[in-house]
């Protein structure tokens, strides 16, 4: 991956040097252009087993494109995703080489209700997301929006860092903590 990645680097300095002043105006386009390339690239690069993927080479990844449990024969791992721990429960830990797309589409998985980003984290620690995951979902409130001070009092909410209400009321209204679990959510 070295030679791929430094030659796209200078590529890219080399446009960036060359007209300064039309940085973005450059930039886009190539990003546009490039962007689909990307994808053969790295396939290429990962038939030659030289770009990892969540940590693992394409040799490592087990039959049929699963990947095996890294904790197999292991004590559990604490829960860590992005740094935050948890004490109830303990949940296979995120590699440092995990590589996968950053959309945030948060899945529940496992007998301890891990909580991953997405499904592709969720498979880089070995669970299977077809048969051991499900999206996560937030409780619905049992207060309306005018119950808790009408449309006039809008200022949401985001709880547990997923979860967004129209303000402190609905969340409190779906069992929600607010000084422990929710804080103000951007508009």
């Amino acid at each position: 991956t070295y030679p791929i990645c430094c030659w796209c680097c200078f590529w890219v300095q080399g446009i960036v040097v060359v007209d300064d002043t039309h940085k973005k105006n450059i930039m886009k386009p190539f990003v546009q252009t490039m962007m689909p390339l990307l994808g053969p690239i790295l396939l290429f690069a990962i038939t030659l087993n030289t770009v990892e993927v969540a940590g693992m080479t394409k040799d490592e990844i087990g039959n049929e494109g699963k990947r095996p449990s890294k904790n197999q024969g292991k004590a559990p791992l604490p829960k860590k995703l992005r740094g935050l721990q948890s004490e109830e429960n303990t949940c296979p830990e995120l590699e440092r080489t995990t590589l996968c797309v950053l959309i945030y589409e948060p899945v529940t998985c496992g007998v301890n209700n891990c909580d991953y980003d997405n499904e592709c984290f969720a498979e880089s620690v070995g669970f299977d997301t077809q048969f051991d995951c499900f999206p996560k979902t937030c409780p619905e409130s049992t207060y309306s929006a005018d119950d808790c001070g009408g449309l006039s009092d809008y200022n949401p909410v985001k709880c547990d860092a997923f979860c967004e209400y129209f303000n402190e009321c609905v969340a409190d209204g779906a069992g929600f903590d607010i000084l422990a679990h929710c804080e103000p959510a951007r508009i």
